[in-house]
């Protein structure tokens, strides 16, 4: 469901990572679920700027994006379940970790969609030689089925 407009994580994610316990209250969850909501936004910009939006997610990428979200909402909100009081100090590093991370979707480093790898995944390619008008006349259909 990439770039839906929904969260990424649950409720019970962000408080057992942030808060250290589960089940919250109604009230508290209601928050949590609100907080989680509007920290989508740069997730799904970053998404859509590698064009993430209508793929599959993959295992790890699905398990890293509900980590980003809860991060993001922990950096821009006071957390409703806490007991420990998060500092400006600590609220910086939720962001710059999220940021870390958005820059890393957004410029491919870490690819999101099930089945691709991301730009630092290493590729080698061989050129080809023909020897003969026929191999040269192969080489040029698939090199013309290959970019399709």
């Amino acid at each position: 469901m990439p770039c839906t407009g929904s969260r990424y994580a649950t409720a019970e994610e962000y408080s057992k990572l942030l808060c250290g316990d589960w089940p919250a209250s109604a009230e508290e969850q209601d928050k949590i679920e609100h907080v989680l909501d509007l920290s989508v936004a740069p997730i799904e910009f970053a998404l859509s700027s590698v064009g993430a939006c209508d793929c599959t997610f993959s295992a790890t990428a699905t398990r890293g994006i509900a980590y980003l979200n809860c991060l993001l909402a922990a950096a821009t909100h006071v957390c409703p379940c806490s007991t420990v009081e998060v500092d400006d100090e600590q609220r910086r590093a939720y962001a710059k970790a999220a940021k870390d991370m958005l820059d890393r979707i957004a410029s491919g480093e870490w690819e999101v969609c099930a089945g691709e790898t991301g730009k630092n995944f290493p590729v080698f390619r061989v050129a080809q030689q023909s020897l003969t008008p026929w191999s040269a006349a192969q080489l040029i259909i698939n090199t013309e089925k290959e970019n399709a």
